[in-house]
């Protein structure tokens, strides 16, 4: 098993977030890492369709790699 990755000395946008604040706990969709990747379709110069890989900011934690789920208000 793999040992969660060393939190990254970023914040989200919000003064005072208490997932930023708080003790750090990995991102579930980056899994601490602050990056996303996937694939996205693409047509060829044939007409079949194919894959590119896409790396970003992941966009569940913006880029901070600390797990934030906010409570629901409704």
């Amino acid at each position: 098993m793999d040992s969660p990755p060393a939190p990254i000395d970023r914040r989200c946008a919000l003064t005072e977030c208490m997932f930023c604040t708080g003790p750090f706990e990995p991102c579930a969709y980056c899994r601490g890492t602050g990056v996303w990747s996937a694939e996205r379709p693409t047509r060829e110069e044939s007409g079949s369709i194919g894959w590119e890989d896409v790396i970003e900011e992941c966009r569940i934690c913006t880029g901070t790699g600390r797990h934030h789920d906010p409570e629901r208000l409704l």
